[in-house]
């Protein structure tokens, strides 16, 4: 793994009620830049990936959701773990219930193979492809957060911030 393992929530507050497991990519483009996914609702800019089906993968599941999301095809040879970011939260859809989910982060390549497939859900939210920087994506998701607290959004920029704290002489993507 490239950047330590980050927990969010009380991950020793025991049961949780639902539990997912969920693939997430990191897509590094040639310039170093990130191809992400942003809402007009929020305007935040987040990893593409989702929830496992039963029996997949997280190469797989990876694989498909990143299809979905932005119409990329990820190059397998390109996948490395970066890191699992736990989050334990109350999920706001279902009332009471605890949600424990753990998030296996890949950096990989991807090119663009067709259109988004996005399910219902995310077409209403306007699910839309973006190529950003690391600094700018932190930036922006700040702001966001900075305007309410949204799970998804706090997830990512932890997982961004680790990126930027890399050393300027590994080859990873770009800050401006």
């Amino acid at each position: 793994m490239l950047v330590p393992d980050i927990v969010i929530g009380a991950a020793d507050q025991g049961f949780a009620d639902r539990y997912q497991d969920a693939s997430r990519a990191v897509i590094v483009n040639a310039d170093g830049t990130l191809t992400m996914i942003t809402t007009p609702q929020y305007g935040e800019f987040g990893f593409p990936g989702g929830r496992k089906n039963p029996g997949e993968s997280d190469v797989e599941t990876l694989a498909r959701e990143v299809l979905e999301e932005t119409g990329f095809l990820i190059a397998e040879e390109s996948i490395e773990r970066l890191c699992t970011v736990e989050v334990v939260r109350q999920h706001e859809r279902f009332g009471a219930v605890n949600l424990h989910q753990m998030n296996s982060f890949f950096v990989c390549e991807a090119r663009k193979a067709a259109g988004q497939h996005l399910d219902a859900r995310e077409a209403a939210h306007g699910i839309d492809v973006a190529t950003v920087s690391i600094d700018q994506a932190v930036r922006r998701n700040e702001r966001v957060l900075e305007s309410g607290y949204r799970f998804w959004v706090d997830r990512d920029l932890h997982v961004l911030r680790a990126l930027q704290g890399l050393r300027p002489d590994e080859p990873f993507p770009a800050r401006t």
